[in-house]
């Protein structure tokens, strides 16, 4: 029943998701004509707001998968029996290897969060503007961000 309910809730979010990441082309494109046509611009855009939902797709697993090492790093030694504590040198490292890599985590948060708000803010754009890619439209954009810190 839990794993259920738990599907469920990430195939909505995952649907919320790729609707948001195609309707920032549609808000893009209406801006851009200065005509909001909702239906038309989701007709056009919707394949590349499809490869935006996978780009982010990527990025959030990634995410994800090193939040999952982390807390691995915690449970499964507790779990085989070296729980973290005074007299539990597995634990020990457990919970070593977490504070050891959280300034990593921590860091790996903003940048995903930079990634996420440069793509939505200027990479969008450049793709509506000149048709091209996610990755695309980054190698489009790095040379001015380099440029002008």
């Amino acid at each position: 029943m839990i794993g259920t309910v738990v599907g469920v809730v990430v195939l909505l979010g995952s649907l919320l998701l790729l609707v948001g990441s195609i309707m920032e082309f549609v808000l893009v494109e209406s801006l851009r004509n200065e005509e909001v046509l909702v239906r038309r611009y989701w007709g056009d855009r919707w394949r590349q707001g499809v490869r935006l939902f996978g780009f982010r797709l990527v990025v959030r697993l990634l995410v994800l998968g090193s939040l999952a090492v982390l807390a691995a790093l915690v449970v499964v030694p507790a779990a085989v029996g070296g729980g973290p504590g005074p007299g539990a040198p597995v634990g020990g490292v457990g919970v070593l290897a977490v504070l050891l890599l959280l300034p990593t985590f921590l860091v790996l948060a903003l940048v995903v969060g930079l990634v996420d708000g440069f793509t939505t803010v200027f990479v969008v754009p450049v793709i509506v503007l000149e048709g091209v890619g996610v990755l695309d439209g980054w190698r489009r954009l790095w040379p001015t961000i380099v440029a002008h810190p």
